[in-house]
């Protein structure tokens, strides 16, 4: 099963680096996106963010297949577990660089301290989001730990399907 998960992975790779998504240009600006063959470009621009953002979805949904579908074992614990654990560690792994990028975004008021009266609400505001924000990605990487340790498979009791 792995072996067919990563051939898959691979062909959509080849697919997506054959057949990119090229941006058409007409009177000096961006007129629309569209998919054509690498060999026949013509005029148009590779779009590089859309063609790296395809990418980069093939190789979570690949990661994700491989997790889930990659051990035999797991057969014998039900699909609906197996599916429900890999969400909850990709929302776990997913809250981690959210989480980072809220504390380097509240870096900036550690220098309010000198000035608080230059401090206008709308920054008062924003603190305040990103805080909330990193509460809540805190909370999901935490709270969903119990979660995830319960729907962990356990290799001895899905080989006799009882996990």
């Amino acid at each position: 099963m792995k072996e067919k998960i990563v051939i898959g992975g691979s062909i959509v790779a080849v697919i997506v680096f054959l057949f990119p998504p090229v941006v058409r240009i007409g009177g000096g600006r961006r007129t629309w996106t569209e998919w054509a063959p690498i060999w026949d470009l013509g005029t148009s621009s590779i779009d590089v963010p859309l063609l790296l953002t395809e990418l980069l979805i093939a190789g979570v949904v690949s990661f994700a297949l491989f997790y889930a579908f990659g051990n035999r074992s797991t057969f014998g614990v039900g699909i609906a577990r197996t599916t429900v654990f890999v969400i909850v560690q990709t929302i776990r792994f997913l809250s981690v660089p959210i989480a980072i990028w809220q504390v380097l975004g509240l870096l900036p008021v550690l220098s309010w301290l000198n000035s608080l009266e230059a401090v206008t609400p709308g920054m008062w505001a924003m603190a305040a989001i990103k805080g909330v924000i990193l509460a809540i990605c805190l909370g999901l990487f935490y709270g969903l730990r119990s979660l995830s340790d319960r729907l962990k498979i356990d290799e001895s009791k899905a080989d006799k399907g009882t996990a």
